[in-house]
């Protein structure tokens, strides 16, 4: 399986195209002095802040776990596994 990072990195990727944003403009928007970051975040070097995954969440129109899909879908299995109900919840 591919590294969840790099897999992450092209979903965030795939959301700044899908709102038609350049690196460059997406820079401007969070207010970040250059485009290395977001280069960063998408090949999968680093995540974005809680703050600017926030920003991009909006931005782009979705719910976080959208944007993070890979992270969700892993600690989601880790914490509630599929045999097991979360404590507290009717069906």
């Amino acid at each position: 399986m591919a590294d969840i990072y790099i897999l992450n990195g092209k979903r965030l990727r795939k959301h700044r195209r899908l709102a038609k944003l350049s690196q460059t403009a997406l820079a401007r928007k969070l207010h970040l002095r250059s485009t290395a970051m977001i280069s960063r975040w998408e090949s999968g070097e680093t995540m974005p802040s809680l703050e600017n995954a926030m920003k991009l969440s909006k931005m782009y129109k979705v719910f976080l776990n959208d944007l993070f899909w890979e992270f969700d879908q892993k600690y989601s299995n880790e914490f509630y596994p599929p045999n097991k109900k979360p404590k507290g919840r009717d069906p």
